[in-house]
C-alpha cells in the first residue's frame, strides 16, 4: 500500500510548534452549540483566547489537534466546523472520557495521527511526519535529523519539494509531543502532551531515540480492535481474510503504530471471535495465520464503536 503520495496530501503545519495537551480537545468539543457546530470564528475572534484560556498561537494549534485528530470536521461547503461522531462520543460531558483521564483516550489519539483510518472528503491527513514515522521508518534508532531526512527523500521521491524548517519543526513537535524532556525546557510542555504518557519513544544515552517496541499492557483489546476494524476498511474490502502478517506489519497497521511485536498481535487475535460475536475468527491452518470475516454485515461501524466503547468500560 502507497504511503502518502500527493502534494495535497503532505501537511507539514499547523500546531504552531505545540504539542498536543491533555484538556485542548475538550476544550473545542465545549465550544460547539447544541447542534454541535462551531463557527470559524471561534477561533480567530476577539474573544478566541479567553474562549479557551491560552494564547493567540495555540489557540491555532487547538484547531489543527481537533482536526488532525479527527474531533471535528469541515462542513462541505467549508462554512464551519462540526463534531465528528468520534468527538461527540469521547469528549462530551455524558461521553466516555471527557476529562481525559483514561489512557485509552491517548492511544486512539495516536492512532488518529499516526494510523490507516478513513479521512473524509473534505479534510484531508493533517499528520504526515506521524504516519511517516511509525509507518516507513524501520531502523531501531534515530535523531531528528535522521527522520528529517527519512520525509524529504519520501516527499522528493514523488517530485514534490518541502522547506526542511517545515518538516524539521514537524518532526520536533512529533517527538516533542512522546519524549517532552528531551526536547522541552519547561514544566508545562514536559507534564502537559497526551501523548507522552503512552511511552512509545524513548531517548538514550547516546543521544538518539528508540521506539519502545513489544508488548503494550495499557493498550486495551478495545482501541486495538477499532484501530484493526480501520485497517480492515482501509484495505481488505473486497476480502474475507486478513493475514497475521498484514496486521502486524503493514503500512498503517496496529502492530506498526502501536509497536506490538508479532506475538503480542498474534495473542490479541486468539480470541477475537468473542470479542465480535463470531463476526470474525482466528485461523491458522496450513502455516496461514489469518483473521476471517465469518459473517456478512453491512457495515463494520456499529462493531467498531462497540469495541471502542469496551475500552473505556
Amino acid at each position: 500500500m502507497p504511503l502518502i503520495t500527493n502534494q495535497s496530501d503532505f501537511h507539514f503545519s499547523g500546531h504552531e510548534t505545540f504539542t498536543l495537551r491533555h484538556l485542548w480537545l475538550k476544550k473545542v468539543c465545549d465550544a460547539a452549540n447544541k447542534n454541535f457546530i462551531l463557527d470559524k470564528h471561534i477561533f480567530s475572534d476577539d474573544f478566541s483566547i479567553s474562549r479557551f484560556g491560552v494564547g493567540k498561537n495555540m489557540v491555532s494549534s487547538i484547531k489543527h489537534w481537533a482536526l488532525a485528530c479527527g474531533v471535528i470536521d469541515e462542513d462541505e461547503n467549508k462554512s464551519h466546523f462540526k463534531l465528528s461522531e468520534l468527538g461527540k462520543l469521547i469528549f462530551l460531558e455524558n461521553g466516555l472520557d471527557p476529562y481525559v483521564e483514561n489512557i485509552s483516550t491517548a492511544w486512539l489519539m495516536h492512532w488518529q495521527l499516526s494510523g490507516l483510518r478513513p479521512i473524509s472528503k473534505n479534510n484531508k491527513h493533517r499528520s504526515s511526519t506521524w504516519f511517516l514515522l511509525f509507518n516507513s521508518y524501520i531502523l531501531p534508532e534515530f535523531s531528528i535529523k535522521d527522520i528529517v531526512e527519512h520525509i524529504k527523500q519520501h516527499v522528493q521521491s514523488f517530485g514534490k519539494t518541502i522547506a526542511e524548517k517545515s518538516i524539521k519543526n514537524d518532526v520536533e513537535t512529533c517527538i516533542k509531543g512522546y519524549s517532552p524532556r528531551s526536547l522541552s525546557h519547561t514544566t508545562e510542555d514536559i507534564s502537559e502532551p497526551l501523548l507522552a504518557e503512552l511511552d512509545l519513544i524513548k531517548f538514550n544515552q547516546t543521544g538518539k531515540y528508540f521506539f519502545v517496541r513489544g508488548q503494550k499492557p495499557n493498550l486495551l483489546n478495545g482501541i486495538f480492535d477499532y484501530a484493526l476494524l480501520d485497517y480492515w476498511s482501509m484495505t481488505t474490502k473486497s476480502e474475507k481474510t486478513l493475514s497475521l502478517n498484514d496486521i502486524t506489519f503493514g503500512i498503517g497497521s496496529p502492530g506498526r503504530v502501536f509497536k506490538l511485536n508479532e506475538d503480542s498481535v498474534a495473542e490479541r487475535l486468539y480470541d477475537i471471535a468473542e470479542r465480535t460475536n463470531g463476526i470474525f475468527t482466528w485461523s491458522s491452518s496450513s502455516g496461514v495465520q489469518q483473521i476471517v470475516l465469518t459473517k456478512n454485515i453491512n457495515s463494520l461501524f456499529d462493531l467498531k464503536i462497540e469495541r471502542l466503547r469496551a475500552a473505556f468500560l
